[in-house]
């Protein structure tokens, strides 16, 4: 699923306070949209290489959004 599709349905569908189940997890796109759009969510994946693959994605996301928020930092106090 796109992101922008799965983005859709979890905002016109759920409130923040929500959970957003999603029982087919793959790459966890509705996972990671869901966490986008402040939304708890539960994923469900029988196939282990796509658990950890959607593990990674996020793992890079944070990773990335660390360094950047490092970066900002050291600029700010220059």
């Amino acid at each position: 699923m796109q992101m922008g599709l799965a983005s859709f349905f979890i905002q016109f569908l759920t409130e923040p306070s929500d959970v957003v189940f999603d029982p087919f997890g793959g790459s966890n796109t509705t996972g990671y949209a869901a966490e986008a759009l402040d939304r708890k969510w539960v994923s469900v994946e029988a196939n282990e290489e796509y658990a950890l693959g959607s593990k990674g994605r996020f793992e890079m996301d944070a990773t990335e959004t660390h360094k950047t928020k490092v970066k900002g930092r050291k600029n700010a106090t220059k």
